[in-house]
């Protein structure tokens, strides 16, 4: 027979047991998972140990070879720009009034004008100009003014020393010509190619005849060809 005291202890003992919970699904699930976790970060510890280099650190390698060539790059760049000064402005090979040759032919200003690189373009070699230009000339059926104007053109605006694109937006023969929507052809295309400081919109049979008439940039827009020949400059 058991002491009344220690019985009434072991009914006590065995009553809360019979009434503690059981632990949930989700507690033993979440030990699983903590297990299986453990168990992967020590396989993949102890195989680090046995891989190559090369395969742990091939992307941070690639990362370091990018950046070392970027460097590089920037250093070549800033020793042009340290070598490069700024055009003077107004520019020193300013020559004043200019004939007009006309009667010349796109072969013939291709063999007179060398230094233009293909698309219209060109900028100075010997110092960095302050603007980027883009002259916009809507176009259609004046073969014989194209010669003239590409043939002045080039030369005064490389006497400026502007960095400058000519853009030559030709409309189709069958339909009326429409001057505005091939500016704005011209300038969507400029934008794509640009980016340009400013853009100047010029006729094909108007050109500039003194050099001093500055393609400059500026804040405002304005009007380059305020007196024109057949109007006797007024």
């Amino acid at each position: 027979m058991l002491n009344p005291e220690v019985e009434s202890r072991l009914s006590q003992h065995s009553s809360s047991d019979s009434i503690r919970p059981w632990p949930s699904a989700a507690m033993v699930y979440v030990k699983v998972m903590w297990t299986v976790v453990v168990c992967v970060m020590i396989a993949l510890v102890i195989a680090s140990q046995f891989l190559p280099n090369k395969g742990l650190y091939w992307v941070q390698e690639e990362e370091q070879t990018c950046a070392h060539n970027s460097v590089n790059l920037s250093v070549y760049a800033e020793g042009n720009e340290k070598e490069m000064k700024r055009c003077d402005i107004p520019s020193p090979k300013l020559v004043g009034r200019t004939s007009v040759r006309e009667g010349l032919s796109e072969a013939e200003v291709e063999a007179n004008v060398t230094n233009v690189l293909p698309g219209g373009s060109w900028w100075p070699q010997d110092c960095e100009s302050t603007w980027r230009l883009a002259v916009i000339v809507p176009y259609r059926n004046r073969e014989v003014m194209v010669g003239p104007f590409l043939n002045h053109m080039h030369p005064f605006l490389q006497r400026q020393l502007l960095n400058y694109t000519i853009f030559i937006v030709e409309q189709s023969r069958n339909k009326e010509f429409n001057r505005a929507k091939l500016l704005n052809i011209g300038y969507v295309l400029a934008q794509r190619s640009g980016p340009y400081d400013c853009y100047a919109f010029h006729d094909i049979d108007c050109v500039p005849e003194d050099d001093r008439n500055l393609y400059n940039c500026a804040d405002q827009p304005r009007h380059l060809g305020v007196g024109m020949e057949k109007f006797k400059y007024k």
